[in-house]
């Protein structure tokens, strides 16, 4: 299984009609995209810069 640590992980699976096994992982097992990050970085600049301006006085 990639990206999964087991069935616990999976909200929904499928045999499509071509033999492939679709398997969707719940949203707290799916992995963090580039957008995620993204954002997580423009947030901690933000706290940085809240900080940075607090202790400046």
């Amino acid at each position: 299984m990639q990206n999964g640590d087991g069935v616990d992980d999976v909200e929904s699976a499928s045999l499509e009609p071509s033999g492939h096994l679709v398997v969707d992982l719940l949203p707290s097992a799916r992995g963090a995209t580039h957008a995620d990050l993204g954002r997580i970085e423009r947030r901690l600049a933000g706290i940085e810069q809240l900080l940075g301006a607090h202790f400046e006085r």
